[in-house]
């Protein structure tokens, strides 16, 4: 083989290992940038995600500060299950479970939160079920808890604890009563002569007397 030969044979494979390598980086080269503009996508994606959900965050945050419905629940503390109970049922029952661990301090909290429900007939039974439980450790207190309340709201509380307070000890609610002004001596009578039902009625009248009441009129 000429020598001439021999230089054509190493330049037609010097060609064709160049090519080859040409390929090769093209091929690199393409792959790096589909990576590049992959990554770059979601980054852009997750970039707009991430402003979608802050915004949505933000709209729902707002929206929840100007619901009033949501400051009232708030201002219910731990009476706030009582707008969010699937049932009357399930309300009464809960609140049961809770007044009965209860202590005085915090049956004196939960009557004021229930200031602030707004259903009056919910606000009037879950209150009765407070000073009831509070007639349980401290009657007097429970007569305090209640005293600044409107009289129409008042005078049902009144006998509610009277009622309460006579279960306990009929003799000692017989004798606070006394001391009442009318018309809460009038409520007081009516809550014990209610709880104590099966008392015969010629002990219903004496009870009546001792508090200047004439059970006829």
């Amino acid at each position: 083989m000429s020598s001439n030969t021999s230089k054509r044979f190493r330049q037609i494979g010097l060609i064709a290992v160049g090519s080859v390598f040409g390929v090769i980086v093209t091929l690199a080269v393409l792959v790096g940038l589909k990576t590049l503009t992959g990554d770059s996508n979601s980054a852009f994606e997750s970039n707009v995600s991430s402003t979608a959900e802050s915004r949505d965050t933000l709209g729902k945050t707002v929206r929840s500060k100007s619901d009033g419905s949501s400051n009232r629940a708030q201002d219910l503390g731990l009476l706030n299950f009582l707008v969010r109970a699937p049932s009357a049922f399930a309300r009464t029952e809960a609140l049961y479970t809770l007044l009965q661990s209860a202590d005085e301090n915090l049956l004196t909290q939960l009557f004021e939160q229930s200031e602030k429900i707004g259903s009056r007939s919910l606000q009037h039974s879950t209150q009765t079920a407070i000073v009831q439980r509070l007639t349980t450790i401290d009657s007097k207190l429970a007569l305090t808890a209640i005293d600044e309340l409107p009289s129409d709201r008042r005078i049902p509380l009144i006998s509610a604890v009277f009622g309460e307070w006579s279960l306990i000890d009929i003799d000692a609610a017989v004798a606070h009563a006394k001391t009442l002004e009318q018309p809460r001596r009038h409520a007081a009578l009516q809550g014990i002569l209610n709880a104590q039902d099966s008392l015969p009625q010629v002990a219903k009248e004496d009870i009546a007397d001792s508090l200047q009441i004439d059970l006829k009129v």
